[in-house]
């Protein structure tokens, strides 16, 4: 705690110098007595106390610098992680949160496995685009499919209906995962495209 003394002096140099003290990084500076000890000496001739003051000033205000730096590089790492997840959410739903159109209400995918329903009893397994076209209950996105080249008919199908991943399409196919991903992005822009267009 400051002596009565001191602090009568220092609130004279505040009121003094009013606009330097409405910073608040001269505020905060200040809220440590060691400093306002510093400058009341500083101002009685000590160059010492002077120098002093001002190296503590300069490392106080390289910590507040760094500390907003820090604050804002991960600010924008933590929103660039959720753009990233948002963009892997878009593309890649969760099968588990698919409704389901069995006339049993609003059940989801994951409700009814949970529930041990047999949903799929007698479906072959997909092996083919055609196979997977079949399965398709719009007449749109039928007609739509089909107007999708081979080579993306067959990724789209190796994606979706059997669940690969990219590095694993491309092993098949001999092609680079890149090329997958570009190919696939061309074919559900293609789809869109022809859905929007048919109304």
């Amino acid at each position: 705690m400051l002596a009565k003394p001191l602090q009568r002096e220092f609130q004279s140099y505040c009121a003094r110098h009013k606009p330097i003290f409405e910073n608040r990084v001269i505020q905060s500076f200040f809220r440590d007595e060691s400093n306002i000890i510093l400058l009341l000496k500083s101002q009685a001739g000590q160059a010492d106390r002077q120098m002093a003051l001002e190296t503590r000033f300069r490392k106080h205000y390289f910590q507040i610098r760094f500390t907003r730096y820090l604050s804002s590089t991960i600010k924008y790492a933590a929103l660039e992680r959720l753009r990233f997840y948002r963009k892997i959410d878009r593309r890649n739903p969760l099968i588990f949160d698919v409704p389901l159109s069995d006339g049993r209400g609003d059940r989801s995918l994951g409700e009814a496995l949970t529930g041990s329903v047999d949903l799929f009893p007698s479906d072959p397994a997909v092996a083919s685009p055609e196979q997977f076209q079949e399965t398709f209950t719009n007449p749109c996105l039928f007609n739509a499919f089909s107007k999708l080249s081979a080579k993306q008919q067959i990724i789209v199908t190796k994606s979706y209906a059997l669940c690969y991943k990219d590095h694993e399409i491309a092993a098949q196919l001999n092609i680079s995962p890149q090329a997958v991903n570009k190919t696939r992005n061309l074919a559900l822009k293609k789809l869109r495209q022809m859905l929007t267009e048919s109304g």
